[in-house]
């Protein structure tokens, strides 16, 4: 995506987002299609922010895969994979821990299987999701971030309400961008938060809108 639409308008388009952790799909390092740009740097050199990348697969000479871009360091860094299938993309989960607003965070991103998987995606899907709750489940200052390839109910996506609850339901749909009617891309925050706000916002960079959430730690009581 950022080889074609140049680095800098993807930049751009990020910052005016104004996060604070910015879950990336569909990542280049380095493969020739991307010009052997590690792409995930280049957009934390031009944000001056810091990138983690969770590779899925090696592909064209170099890495594919998911990434965070965050405004403070990413500490803790891991890449767990997921449940795959002969002629499936591979995926996976990558997660980091974060200071902010006086707290600690985990927060994770992933990308799941999709119809592009075959009429295998759907269990794949399940797989994936599985192993995500075990990994994130019961975890206070939690977020996870995805492009998880189906609608919030699906059952497909049960095992995340171990996880915690979907932010911004009534946002609205997401893909395709031009004129959305799917909402594939979540943000899923553990019980001891609480979402303050949230807007599904075409960058116009991407074939996906993305869904920027507001999430923060519940008030003692």
């Amino acid at each position: 995506m950022a080889a074609k639409r140049g680095i800098d308008a993807v930049a751009a388009a990020i910052a005016r987002l104004d996060a604070d952790v910015v879950g990336l799909q569909e990542v280049d390092v380095g493969t020739r299609r991307s010009g052997g740009v590690d792409v995930l740097a280049a957009l934390a050199q031009r944000l001056g922010w810091h990138a983690a990348f969770g590779k899925a697969m090696d592909f064209d000479g170099g890495g594919y895969g998911v990434g965070l871009l965050s405004r403070v360091p990413l500490e803790a860094v891991r890449t767990v994979p997921l449940a795959g299938a002969p002629g499936a993309e591979p995926r996976a989960l990558l997660l980091a821990r974060v200071d902010l607003d006086g707290g600690r965070w985990t927060v994770g991103v992933t990308h799941l299987a999709s119809v592009l998987d075959g009429p295998q995606a759907a269990e794949l899907r399940r797989q994936q999701a599985r192993t995500i709750a075990e990994t994130l489940g019961g975890r206070d200052a939690t977020i996870l971030l995805g492009d998880l390839n189906a609608p919030f109910d699906e059952t497909t996506l049960t095992p995340l309400s171990i996880v915690g609850a979907f932010a911004g339901l009534d946002a609205g749909p997401t893909y395709p961008a031009p004129a959305p009617t799917l909402r594939l891309d979540h943000i899923v925050f553990s019980p001891d938060l609480w979402q303050i706000g949230a807007r599904v916002v075409d960058t116009g960079i991407s074939d996906h809108r993305a869904l920027v959430a507001r999430i923060a730690q519940k008030p003692a009581r």
